[in-house]
């Protein structure tokens, strides 16, 4: 199996600790070889200092590290077993690793733009594939005397490519950019593409009145998000991207059904290493607790939790943490029912209706 192509810079770290003796020399050889077996150029640092040495914690020499994870110890390992475990370990990342194929809904409006730009920001950093996608609608009258659809197609067509140009010099790191235009309803149309597609995540601006009643989730992106499986990030209307360096991930008492419904929040939390922080609000001392699911479900990721008691409205209480901890991303998990599910069922053009004036990641049960 050559994974070379597929080798993503840093994704197998290799540590060898050891004294310099030949034990220690057979190994680095064995492992060199190892890769070439593979089709990887590896990276492996060696550890001779004793102060070092110290530092992990290790029962013997020559000791050989993967990504900071003991693999062997006190023993020179064939090339075929290093072949085998450096394998698996890959095998492991490229099993988490989900943002292949990020979906762009568009309309050409400013705010689709801004949440376009956002969006190949995270392609570059995953080195994905990003599609854009327009839907029109077609309104005829029963005394139309030609079908204006070719006309009305070629003319979305165009709009697609000039939008391309806007974008496609960003692109970097193996990312890419492909482009649909498709008649029909945005939102069933949204929903297939991204299901039958097998999309990763879908990026979406918002839309909402002005004045008092500025709100966050628009009628088009608060549609999808109610009929939608597939996780969504909704970035607000001007919101720059910038590294995502503080997440809050607003939890319920409820458990997390599947490990895999978090991992898109542990891939964006990955790329800047950003702090997880855990919010949960309770209305009473006796709902102060989180199900084991939730900490499972982080694998293993650095997060801090934090408890608000008191009879605020929920949505007010998470605004106000999100404040408070500057962060760069908000995260919930949709649930078939409770608070999210009346919330994405509410007005989108009352100023009761959640808001935030950061992203939003829209992760489904």
């Amino acid at each position: 199996m050559n994974m070379k192509a597929k080798k993503k810079e840093g994704l197998i770290n290799i540590t060898l600790l050891g004294i310099g003796s030949t034990k220690d020399v057979e190994l680095k050889k064995n492992t060199v070889a190892a890769g070439r077996q593979l089709g990887i150029d590896l990276m492996v640092e060696e550890v001779y200092e004793l102060e070092q040495l110290l530092k992990h914690n290790i029962i013997g020499i020559p000791t050989m590290m993967i990504n900071d994870e003991i693999v062997f110890e006190k023993e020179v390992p064939s090339v075929e077993q290093i072949a085998n475990c450096i394998l698996q370990k890959y095998s492991a990342l490229q099993n988490f690793n989900t943002m292949n194929k990020i979906l762009v809904p568009t309309d050409f409006s400013e705010n689709a733009r801004n949440a376009t730009a956002y969006a190949l920001e995270i392609a570059n950093q995953h080195g994905c594939e990003v599609t854009l996608l327009h839907t029109y609608k077609l309104y005829s009258t029963a005394g139309m005397m030609i079908s204006v659809e070719s006309y009305m197609a070629e003319d979305r067509k165009k709009e697609m490519d000039q939008e391309v140009k806007l974008f496609e010099t960003q692109l970097r790191n193996g990312a890419t950019i492909d482009t649909r235009v498709v008649r029909g309803d945005a939102i069933p149309t949204i929903k297939s593409f991204a299901e039958k597609g097998k999309y990763d995540l879908v990026i979406m601006g918002t839309q909402g009145a002005s004045g008092v009643e500025e709100v966050f989730l628009g009628s088009v992106t608060n549609g999808v998000i109610k009929n939608i499986k597939t996780p969504l990030l909704a970035i607000p209307n001007g919101y720059r991207f910038k590294a995502i360096e503080d997440i809050v991930f607003s939890i319920d008492n409820d458990p997390i059904m599947s490990d895999d419904i978090i991992k898109p929040l542990l891939e964006l939390a990955e790329k800047d290493n950003a702090q997880i922080k855990l919010f949960h609000h309770a209305e009473q001392e006796g709902s102060v607790h989180i199900d084991p699911s939730v900490t499972k479900a982080l694998n293993g990721a650095e997060y801090s939790l934090h408890y608000e008691i008191n009879s605020e409205e929920l949505g007010e209480s998470i605004h106000q943490f999100v404040e408070k901890s500057d962060a760069d991303l908000l995260c919930m998990i949709r649930r078939k029912r409770g608070f999210w599910e009346s919330l994405f069922h509410s007005s989108a053009t009352t100023s009761e209706a959640f808001h935030s004036e950061i992203p939003l990641l829209v992760l489904h049960e």
